[in-house]
C-alpha cells in the first residue's frame, strides 16, 4: 500500500521522490478502514512532510456510507471554528487502493481516547470540555448550508414550522 499511496500523491502533488513511513491501521470504524502514514517528498522549497489519514472503503462493511457525503461535510467545516482536518483527495477509481477513499491531513497530539475525560486529572475539566462539544454542535446545526461543498452532494434541510 505504501507504494500505490507514493504514486497517488506524487501525481497529486507538486513533489518527486513521495515516500510514505509510519504506515498503519487505526482500528475501529464500522464503515471504513482508517490507516495514518507520514508523507515525505521533495519539492522546489526541498525536503517536505505531511501527516495524512486515508480511509478507505473495505470490501464489505457494517455500515453503508457515502464517501462523497463524508468528504463534503469534513471540508464544509474546515477553516471554520469546527475542529476538523484539512480534505485533500478524494478518490472513487477502487482500482488505485483496492476500494474508493479519501486521504486527508492528520490532527496531531489529538486524543480520542473517550475514558479519558473521565479519569484524574482531567475528570475536572468535563465542564469545560461539555461546554466545547456544545459551541461545536451549535456551530454545526447553525451553518447555512445552502452554499459550500455538502450543498453539492446533498439538499439543504428543511425547517418545518
Amino acid at each position: 500500500m505504501e507504494d500505490r499511496l507514493a504514486k497517488y500523491i506524487e501525481a497529486h502533488l507538486p513533489a518527486t521522490t513521495v515516500r510514505i513511513e509510519n504506515l498503519s491501521r487505526i482500528p475501529g470504524g464500522a464503515s471504513r478502514e482508517t490507516w495514518m502514514f507520514d508523507a515525505l517528498w521533495e519539492s522546489e522549497s526541498g525536503p517536505e512532510s505531511q501527516a495524512f489519514i486515508v480511509r478507505k472503503d473495505p470490501p464489505a462493511s457494517l455500515l453503508d456510507t457515502d464517501r462523497e457525503v463524508e468528504y463534503a461535510f469534513y471540508s464544509t467545516f474546515w477553516g471554520t471554528d469546527v475542529p476538523v482536518p484539512r480534505m485533500r483527495w478524494l478518490e472513487q477509481d477502487g482500482a488505485v487502493l483496492g476500494g474508493p477513499f479519501f486521504i486527508m491531513d492528520r490532527i496531531l497530539d489529538c486524543e480520542v481516547a473517550t475514558r479519558l475525560p473521565q479519569t484524574p486529572p482531567l475528570l475536572a475539566l468535563q465542564p469545560v470540555l461539555a461546554a466545547e462539544m456544545y459551541r461545536i454542535l451549535g456551530s454545526i446545526a447553525t451553518h447555512d448550508w445552502t452554499t459550500g461543498p455538502v450543498a453539492k452532494v446533498m439538499d439543504a434541510p428543511t425547517v418545518e414550522t
